[in-house]
């Protein structure tokens, strides 16, 4: 890396590509916002992303969901380089083959793009399994929406109103209650689904940052995704696009629940109390 380039990003994973990669020429360029992926380019090679990943536990999830996707011809960007973990330095990384495109959210609204890309959410969501969770820890037959409204409890730490207000609504326990006795299968999902995660290239929607991914229900990567991208998108034209053809019985509820968890997640309490009571208690999600 040439002495004159200066680079922001976290100082372990600098200190690794200086020590790995140095070579003469070499350029270095900070991805993604968070400073824990770099843009390598090399003379003659095909350009690397080195990414460190916060924990081995998500590492690992990462690497599962690479190989599992792969396999299952859902496109994700290969890794070049075995990967690489030094516990006791906090490092854990991921080397993968820098894959040109547009971000979902760097474009311009197009019903034709929302539709390819949900195509291919569809097909990532297809990959069932009985139990939720991932193989690479124990996967449960039950618990998973009792877990989701834990956490939304904990996510109204910020305004203890909040929950009690959730408490005081049964349909929120009924929803929960059904959902584990009626729901049969889990689906891949990706866990942090929005708009700069999912990337058009020309040779089709790949799917990026892994770490949640595993198997739990699609409407949750559904509601993400709409949380993030209606005020570009559309609420309507996102779930009229995703749910035209689909017969879920539970849906309903799927839906009622999860997007419950985006809004309280965001500490959006106003768009709570005057909107989202409204919205679920008359059943439209709209």
């Amino acid at each position: 890396m040439d002495g004159k380039q200066r680079v922001e990003g976290d100082p372990r994973l600098l200190n690794f590509v200086i020590r790995r990669f140095h070579a003469p020429g070499l350029k270095v360029k900070p991805l993604g916002e968070h400073g824990r992926a770099l843009l390598l380019v090399r003379m003659g090679e095909s350009p690397l992303v080195v990414k460190a990943i916060a924990s081995e536990g998500k590492w690992k999830r990462y690497l599962w969901a690479t190989e599992f996707l792969t396999e299952a011809g859902v496109p994700t960007p290969p890794l070049l380089l075995p990967p690489y973990s030094a516990p006791e330095e906090s490092l854990f990384l991921i080397f993968e083959k820098y894959v040109s495109g547009k971000t979902l959210s760097s474009l311009k609204p197009d019903r034709q793009v929302l539709e390819t890309v949900l195509r291919s959410l569809k097909r990532l969501h297809s990959l069932e399994a009985k139990r939720w969770g991932v193989p690479i820890k124990r996967m449960r037959r039950k618990g998973y929406f009792r877990r989701h409204l834990r956490k939304i409890e904990k996510w109204c730490q910020y305004d203890p109103k909040v929950w009690r207000e959730i408490q005081q609504k049964k349909w929120v326990h009924e929803v929960v209650k059904k959902l584990e006795k009626e729901e049969k299968t889990f689906q891949m999902t990706h866990g942090d689904l929005h708009g700069k995660n999912i990337l058009i290239t020309e040779n089709g929607i790949f799917f990026l940052d892994l770490v949640r991914s595993g198997f739990g229900s699609y409407a949750k990567d559904l509601a993400r995704l709409d949380i993030w991208e209606r005020r570009t998108w559309s609420t309507r034209t996102i779930f009229e696009t995703y749910l035209k053809d689909l017969k879920d019985p539970l849906l309903e509820e799927k839906l009622k629940l999860f997007l419950l968890g985006e809004f309280v997640r965001r500490r959006n309490v106003d768009w709570i109390k005057e909107c989202l009571w409204r919205l679920l208690e008359k059943e439209e999600i709209d």
